[in-house]
């Protein structure tokens, strides 16, 4: 296995550190039970393996409901949950022009660290559909971006911070 800074001069995916990434949402699920929620499988939803199908309970819900109303429809989610671990490397791969990465938000900035930010293609059929379930577009900054700030919405940007504390606590 390597570390996230070999990750980082060695690779271009996020899937590098995928072990370090399941026990960080795992022991975040310890910590706060179903704060990482599981995005249910729909036929019209699509994603590939290094992909944390994962969102706050309230966000998952307005997203399984909106799959589910558009059953001809098919999304392709490119990024969902990620931990502070993947964050930290797509900002590295952004500041340092690397591996197509055109933009990337600091560490501890990302709602994608909270499971309220989904990166979806096509976007453009779902801009509407989405936002009438409390979903927010980026718009042209980042077209395939959306962040759920529907009802429930909490974005705890600490917890995957605090469950990666503990693991290297733990192991240290």
């Amino acid at each position: 296995a390597l570390s996230v800074e070999q990750s980082r001069a060695q690779s271009c995916t996020t899937g590098s550190i995928k072990g370090l990434s399941d026990q960080i949402i795992e022991e975040g699920n310890c910590i706060a039970p179903g704060a990482y929620a599981a995005v249910p499988s729909r036929p019209n939803l699509n994603a590939s393996s290094i992909v944390f199908l994962r969102m706050e309970q309230p966000a998952r819900d307005a997203l399984v409901s909106t799959l589910d109303a558009f059953p001809g429809s098919t999304m392709t989610v490119t990024s969902m949950l990620r931990t502070p671990a993947q964050q930290y490397l797509l900002y590295r791969w952004f500041q340092l022009g690397q591996c197509g990465i055109g933009l990337a938000a600091r560490p501890g900035r990302s709602n994608h660290e909270t499971g309220l930010a989904i990166d979806i293609a096509p976007y453009s059929p779902w801009i509407s559909r989405l936002q009438a379930r409390g979903f927010s577009w980026l718009g042209p900054v980042d077209p395939v971006h959306f962040d759920y700030v529907g009802p429930g919405a909490q974005g705890d940007k600490s917890l995957g911070v605090l469950a990666f504390q503990r693991l290297w606590n733990r192991n240290r």
